[in-house]
């Protein structure tokens, strides 16, 4: 399984923090998933918010599908004006 998709992200139900720009998925093995992801994070958010968010997010993926061994997250700054 692979694609991008677009949508907002919520990390640990506190609002808001993050625009999920790209996603990939494979598998890369029989019983391993690799999900790859662009995450776009309001500038609201300090760097402590960041790390915070992203470690939300794989707790809360491996949590869902516990096949995936690899989680790669990319961070950026959102920009609105950017399509």
């Amino acid at each position: 399984m692979s694609g991008a998709t677009h949508g907002e992200a919520s990390a640990g139900g506190h609002g808001t923090k993050a625009i999920l720009a790209a996603l990939f998925a494979k598998h890369v093995g029989p019983e391993e998933l690799l999900i790859a992801a662009k995450v776009e994070f309001y500038a609201s958010l300090d760097n402590a918010g960041v790390c915070n968010a992203i470690g939300e997010t794989e707790a809360r993926i491996r949590l869902l599908e516990p096949n995936v061994t690899l989680i790669y997250l990319e961070p950026a700054i959102h920009n609105p004006t950017r399509t």
